[in-house]
């Protein structure tokens, strides 16, 4: 089943793992049907703020400790479309639109200034996409890149690490038959295989 790998700071790992942020706000979405599952990476970003309380583990880490992994997964099961329009509600609607401007705001922990900054290089016509968090899920301990295996997208097998070139007896060939760990996180997003 094909899933998605997302880069996540960790100030907002922190906020999905508590429950706040049950949105996550990016500028564009995979091309797979509702409901996906997304698996969290947690970037490397300097933040020392214990998340782990609250579930109550055995051993209380602090999201430094996750940090460079994958600490859990999550289905999107909607996404929701936010224009730029959105931001300044007004006209007969305005009350309502205002009530949806908050609404995605408390659900994404973003301020307005930060959704406006985060949109800014984008076209006017281009949304923002609102990520429904649902049936989240925290590892006890979480998991290394290379778990996680992804789908070969090399268009030329030279160079790559994972083919072998062969002899004069052997001729060269992919030694992952398509499938190869992965080695480092996304900037935003990436397809990978759901385990």
């Amino acid at each position: 089943m094909k899933s998605v790998l997302v880069s996540i700071q960790p100030k907002w790992c922190e906020l999905i793992v508590s429950g706040k942020k049950t949105i996550e706000v990016r500028k564009t979405v995979p091309k797979l049907e509702t409901s996906f599952k997304c698996y969290i990476y947690c970037t490397t970003k300097e933040f020392d703020v214990t998340i782990f309380d609250y579930l109550g583990l055995d051993s209380v880490r602090t999201v430094k400790d996750g940090q460079g992994m994958i600490i859990g997964e999550f289905v999107c099961d909607r996404i929701d479309e936010f224009y730029e329009w959105q931001l300044s509600p007004q006209g007969k609607f305005q009350e309502a639109e205002q009530i949806d401007l908050d609404n995605f705001l408390k659900a994404s922990c973003l301020t307005w200034e930060e959704v406006c900054a985060y949109r800014s290089n984008l076209p006017y016509y281009k949304p923002l996409y609102g990520w429904h968090i649902s049936d989240l899920k925290i590892y006890d301990k979480p998991k290394e890149l290379k778990d996680i295996a992804t789908r070969c997208t090399v268009k030329s097998c030279i160079g790559c690490e994972y083919y072998d070139l062969g002899d004069y007896y052997n001729p060269p060939e992919c030694r992952v038959e398509g499938v190869k760990p992965i080695k480092r996180p996304p900037q935003s997003w990436c397809y990978v295989e759901g385990q």
